[in-house]
């Protein structure tokens, strides 16, 4: 139950006979959002004090992620390209049919190397500097924890509970969410590009 009496569970309601005043998913996103904003001020700390420092490889990592994007929408107009040069075309094909078909052929394997290689490397320097930030937090926390007071309010279960998944979700905050919020508006945008030409 929420401190400020209305938060219940559906279970809680279901076993009382009773009906939440507000949705259980709403209330969810509620006390999430209070939540954000009990703690904005650490919010904003951490985002002044660790990733300014990684921002060289969040670059790069970035730019590989947006060359990724480029080569992985290109990859169907050069298959498009691939298709239309084989249409109507009688065998045994032509020798300038077959050409272009070897020219088409190099420009995908081409592509999908391009992809491989800087598809890892924006997973590289994205994913990396995450770690490396992940690691400072709990070197961080554990400096915290060796000056707490012997009788501190913390119960240890909330203590190993905040060194291990709260820090874990900074990570995948900074290195997951990173490349899937680029990744995503990239692909929307080159996506529309080449279908509206």
């Amino acid at each position: 139950r929420y401190p400020g009496g209305f938060f219940v569970s559906e279970k809680y309601c279901q076993a009382n006979k009773c009906r939440p005043i507000l949705s259980f998913d709403f209330q969810l996103k509620t006390m999430a959002y209070i939540a954000l904003m009990k703690n904005y001020p650490n919010v904003r700390r951490f985002l002044r004090e660790y990733p300014p420092k990684k921002l060289s490889m969040y670059f790069w990592g970035v730019l590989c992620l947006i060359i990724t994007i480029v080569i992985h929408s290109s990859i169907p107009l050069i298959t498009g390209r691939l298709i239309s040069a084989l249409e109507d075309q009688p065998f045994p094909l032509e020798a300038g049919v077959k050409d272009e078909l070897a020219h088409v052929a190099v420009y995908l394997l081409l592509a999908a190397l391009g992809l491989i290689i800087f598809r890892t490397l924006s997973r590289i320097l994205i994913f990396i500097p995450g770690r490396q930030i992940e690691s400072e937090v709990r070197e961080s926390m554990y400096q915290s924890l060796l000056q707490l007071p012997q009788n501190s309010q913390w119960t240890s279960g909330d203590l190993i509970s905040t060194g291990t998944n709260d820090v874990t979700s900074v990570r995948v905050m900074i290195s997951m969410g990173v490349l899937h919020v680029i990744n995503t508006f990239g692909m929307i945008c080159f996506c529309l590009y080449h279908m509206l030409n």
